[in-house]
């Protein structure tokens, strides 16, 4: 599962985990995340409300070694299905592919953060939520192919053959 953390998604993967796990996480990650990203300010921006006639309460301040901290001391012994298939939607759900990571993204990216992700993928590599990653295509998967008999370019009637005789 060490090969979680070379990639973003996988690395937001670990990141959303975590976030799930704990609400202090989760508050962290927003306000440093926040801090990183790209559009800080400018296409995303940070909106407070002030009680009538008092001061506002201050803004948390947290540091990417205490978020570290926070994500270190996790307790895993309770990850359910639910949990890492809710973390792995908001993982895919927050891809840019057409413009720079967003700041959870660049944070999950630094090094104190992503040397304490590795305990979350190690943790992911031994549970049952996950064991359905490593396992062969299901049988029961369908290609559909909505053009004409006629198209000059139709899917193969044995794809994986097809492919095996262009790998040649």
């Amino acid at each position: 599962m060490d090969s979680l953390l070379q990639g973003p998604r996988g690395r937001r993967l670990c990141l959303e985990l975590a976030m799930e796990l704990d609400q202090d996480i989760r508050i962290a990650v927003f306000h440093l995340g926040y801090d990183l990203d790209p559009g800080a300010g400018r296409s995303r921006r940070m909106l407070t409300m002030d009680p009538v006639g008092e001061a506002p309460p201050p803004l948390p301040e947290p540091t990417i070694d205490e978020l570290a901290g926070l994500i270190t001391s996790l307790d895993f012994r309770n990850i359910s299905d639910e949990l890492v298939q809710h973390a792995l939607q908001r993982a895919v759900d927050t891809a840019r592919y057409w413009q720079e990571p967003d700041g959870e993204d660049v944070l999950a990216a630094t090094e104190e953060i992503t040397e304490a992700l590795a305990q979350v993928a190690k943790s992911l590599a031994g549970s049952p939520a996950t064991q359905w990653w490593d396992q062969k295509a299901l049988p029961g998967q369908w290609a559909i192919d909505w053009r004409a008999e006629a198209d000059p370019a139709p899917l193969p009637r044995n794809p994986q053959h097809t492919l095996a005789e262009g790998a040649r």
